[in-house]
């Protein structure tokens, strides 16, 4: 784990390379730093392969904010959009979302 601010290895797991071990030392790092030096991270980046649903939810429960893709397995069959892709959203000046510029016909 890196603090960016200033560029020094906080704490290192070593784990072999399956997903979810290295999920798994995510969260041992995040709370041994917290113990051990008192720093708790006010954000969290990575790539989808953290995007696990337990995961985001842990960080959210701890005040962390996560930027981190959602990891989607399957396709979406409930009409709403696939986290894979670009949708972009128009807002009013109410600060409401209007209609999906790729839904209109």
């Amino acid at each position: 784990m890196i603090d960016t601010g200033h560029a020094v290895i906080v704490d290192v797991e070593a784990t072999p390379a399956r997903t979810y071990d290295e999920v798994a030392a995510t969260r041992t790092m995040i709370e041994r730093t917290e113990e051990a030096l008192g720093l708790k991270p006010r954000r969290l980046t990575a790539d989808t392969a953290y995007g696990t649903g337990k995961l985001l939810a842990w960080l959210l429960g701890k005040g962390i904010a996560p930027h981190i893709p959602v990891w989607e397995r399957y396709q979406r069959t409930d009409g709403m959009f696939p986290r894979t892709g670009h949708y972009p959203l128009r807002v009013s000046r109410e600060g409401r979302h209007a209609q999906n510029d790729a839904s209109r016909s």
